[in-house]
């Protein structure tokens, strides 16, 4: 993860840090002393109760916004600050966290999606062209969220820069399924969609030329989770089962996985195609048979 230019920073760097002694008395001899503890600004490297516009820069498109809280370990002393990405350059660059405890302190960051999220089934006429079908869907922006935390990070308020690595359970499955062009006469098919052991949704193709497509990118599709498609073929002749397949996916982190699948009569014939994101490293991945 690349480091935020820290041009013209230093100046944030330096400002607040402070330290300041009230004492104030009561009475004849006794005295009550308040003490602020010293604070500072802190540059952050996200590879952030206030709020701001910052521009996106490397961060990528699937962040909308980023919470940072920091926790001091010497007074306990919370400090919150929210960064909403722009892409117009109408914000600031860097993140940069303000009054900050002196000392050891933890940060912890979490973002929100700025992809919808999405879970559904469609079927894609005959004329569709399958490959732009796949890259529109592929181009869509998937529902992630990631999280990341720096624990005992000693600020000193000598221009302090914190990197936090952020992480996501999350991935994002895509299947497509046709049936060979030699079996649309005699044969049709259905399918059923299976997801974290509940029945998603039963489609049935009775016009064998169309294709079935499905995205699943929402806040259940986190790493380990699975997905079945069930896939039955009939002949047209009586409606009698020919055979069917079950077809498994499961969910891997920071990771969109788009599979293709050709039905044959005794067999699933899978084709691959992929895409690739960062920011724990977001790739895609293609399987079938």
């Amino acid at each position: 993860m690349k480091q935020l230019k820290q041009k013209n920073n230093m100046k944030n760097i330096i400002i607040g840090l402070t330290v300041l002694s009230i004492l104030s008395s009561c009475h004849k001899d006794e005295h009550t002393h308040d003490i602020v503890f010293p604070t500072t600004d802190v540059r952050l490297n996200v590879d952030s109760q206030s709020r701001s516009n910052v521009n996106r820069d490397d961060v990528p498109v699937t962040v909308e916004s980023i919470s940072v809280e920091v926790t001091s370990a010497i007074t306990g002393t919370v400090v919150l600050a929210d960064y909403d990405l722009v892409d117009d350059g109408s914000g600031v660059d860097g993140f940069v966290v303000a009054d900050v405890p002196l000392g050891a302190n933890d940060f912890t960051a979490l973002t929100t999606a700025s992809g919808s999220q999405v879970y559904n089934s469609l079927n894609i006429n005959q004329d569709a062209i399958l490959e732009d079908v796949l890259d529109d869907k592929k181009s869509q922006v998937p529902y992630v969220i990631f999280e990341g935390e720096t624990l005992d990070a000693d600020i000193t308020g000598d221009n302090d820069f914190i990197n936090i690595d952020m992480n996501t359970n999350y991935g994002r499955i895509i299947t497509l399924i046709k049936m060979d062009d030699s079996l649309t006469d005699d044969y049709y098919y259905s399918i059923t969609v299976f997801t974290n052991q509940e029945v998603a949704e039963l489609m049935t193709f009775t016009n064998s030329n169309k294709r079935y497509l499905s995205m699943w990118s929402n806040i259940d599709s986190v790493d380990g989770q699975v997905q079945i498609h069930t896939v039955r073929v009939y002949a047209k002749s009586n409606d009698v089962e020919i055979v069917n397949y079950d077809i498994v996916s499961t969910v891997t982190a920071s990771v969109g996985q788009t599979n293709v699948y050709t039905i044959l009569a005794d067999s699933l014939q899978a084709e691959e195609s992929g895409l690739n994101f960062t920011f724990q490293s977001w790739s895609e991945v293609d399987g079938g048979n």
